[in-house]
């Protein structure tokens, strides 16, 4: 995965954006803190974006834009040789 490039997974049963950037990886849950649609990450931007109500998180999953109450849950993310390992919150 190259940097600033996404991957979608799942954690515990739950859907996962694992981000990496410039310094590593972060983890956040893809679940929109609106009304639970996914969102998907827009590379050129950097940004993670909510197609149901037009939400806009930034790479720090922080609120920028819509009506999310909060920001996106992050995930504890290990390297571990050269396998990433996410850890439930």
């Amino acid at each position: 995965m190259g940097v600033d490039e996404a991957k979608m997974i799942q954690v515990g049963g739950k859907a996962v954006v694992v981000v990496r950037g410039r310094k590593g990886f972060a983890a956040f849950s893809a679940a929109c803190t609106h009304l639970g649609c996914l969102v998907k990450w827009d590379r050129n931007k950097k940004e993670f974006l909510c197609p149901c109500h037009g939400a806009v998180f930034d790479r720090n999953g922080a609120v920028v834009a819509g009506p999310p109450p909060k920001p996106l849950p992050t995930y504890r993310v290990k390297e571990i040789g050269n396998k990433v390992v996410v850890v439930p919150a």
